[in-house]
């Protein structure tokens, strides 16, 4: 995108439409060692049992640890890290079941319109909010992974980093709109 809407976030500079480096190339990261097994069989399956409720995972915490941290991708205390902590949790669960299948190319809307996701359920992804988005999210983890599909998950991040603030809409109508897009091309 050559002409992006800068947003100011919570102090951090973000270009809509791009996200910051850091987020996703520790995605692109974290992804690539799903599917080069560099993370363990057993600490990937771990992750796909992951519970947001419950990340006491030693899977998780390496993860945070390693990537997410250095990539100063977590606030430094209080309940804003932790909250930050249960969409990290979400995000690892849910592109642990897809299998690591991330593509910085495939727009999440373009994928599932691809894998069939049903309109009911695209609707109810895009109008859910905390632990019904959560679920949702490891829902179309499922559904990505039986389809052998890839999808961009920094806009998974977006979803859940942007719940209720004045972009969430924003991130919502792109989804929507590369789902749709998506539907109509493949009908004719």
């Amino acid at each position: 995108m050559t002409h992006a809407e800068t947003i100011q976030n919570s102090g951090e500079s973000q270009v809509y439409g791009r996200v910051p480096d850091a987020l996703s190339s520790a995605i692109y990261n974290i992804a690539w060692a799903m599917r080069q097994q560099i993370i363990s069989p057993g600490d990937l399956a771990s992750l796909r049992r992951l519970e947001p409720d419950e990340p006491g995972d030693a899977a998780f915490w390496k993860i945070l640890a390693s990537t997410i941290e250095p990539a100063g991708l977590l606030p430094h205390s209080g309940p804003l890290r932790d909250a930050v902590e249960r969409q990290w949790a979400v995000l690892l669960n849910a592109l642990a079941i897809a299998g690591g299948q991330h593509a910085t190319d495939v727009r999440l809307g373009g994928a599932l319109a691809e894998a069939e996701l049903s309109e009911l359920r695209f609707v109810r992804l895009v109008r859910a909010r905390g632990p019904a988005l959560e679920n949702e999210i490891r829902a179309i983890g499922r559904i990505l992974a039986s389809k052998a599909l890839q999808a961009n998950w920094v806009e998974v991040v977006q979803l859940l980093r942007h719940q209720d603030d004045e972009h969430c809409e924003r991130w919502r109508r792109k989804i929507a709109r590369d789902y749709y897009l998506a539907k109509h091309h493949a009908k004719h």
